[in-house]
């Protein structure tokens, strides 16, 4: 636990922000690593539990709708991944420990482990849960790699699309309501569908 709070309480947190990250992408955006860099940036905004929503409405901007998908799916998946195992390999084994001397904790996490999937993706269809916090704790607890890395994600992308065609349409938002609508109501939709899977499987248990 301690491991989060430190990267949660790091100044460099505090200094990142849509401005300073925009005008950094766009002055190497003609650069042909451009893209490399863009993705290189955004894992390490993950590791360190930086603002990622700055970075994804960056993306489409700068690289286009298609390009710019594809960059921030890859940069969030890599970082998500990079963080889990950074916090099962430093917190893990004392985490377990831990969970072990309490009976609800350790009847809490053996339904993660069991139903892992549809955990994960609950928790990245939602909006209410950071990103960030899920990515360090989820290592924290019994939830297996391949569950973990599925749900993240197909539970990241519909969020991730929303976020990068709504950044891409911005400036002609008066002209492609229906667009906008339609994303934000695919979103709710994969949402409310987690929400009764994640139901009807507790009722199973």
């Amino acid at each position: 636990m301690g491991l989060v709070a430190i990267v949660f309480l790091s100044p460099l947190r505090n200094q990142f922000n849509l401005e300073t990250a925009g005008t950094f992408v766009r002055s190497i955006q003609d650069n042909p690593l451009a893209p490399l860099i863009y993705v290189l940036i955004y894992i390490g905004g993950v590791i360190l539990a930086l603002p990622g929503t700055a970075l994804t409405l960056l993306a489409a901007p700068i690289f286009g709708f298609w390009q710019g998908l594809f960059l921030v799916v890859i940069g969030s998946n890599i970082g998500c991944h990079l963080t889990f195992w950074i916090a099962r390999w430093l917190g893990g084994d004392v985490i377990q420990k831990f969970i072990k001397s309490d009976t609800f904790l350790e009847k809490a996490s053996k339904q993660i482990e069991k139903n892992g999937l549809v955990f994960m993706l609950y928790v990245r269809l939602i909006p209410l849960f950071p990103f960030n916090g899920i990515n360090y704790l989820s290592g924290l607890t019994n939830v297996t790699y391949k569950d973990y890395a599925l749900g993240s994600l197909f539970g990241m992308i519909p969020g991730t699309v929303v976020y990068v065609y709504l950044s891409h349409t911005a400036a002609d938002i008066q002209n492609n309501p229906l667009g906008i609508i339609v994303s934000i109501s695919v979103l709710i939709g994969f949402t409310v569908l987690i929400t009764l899977i994640k139901k009807k499987s507790n009722m199973s248990d």
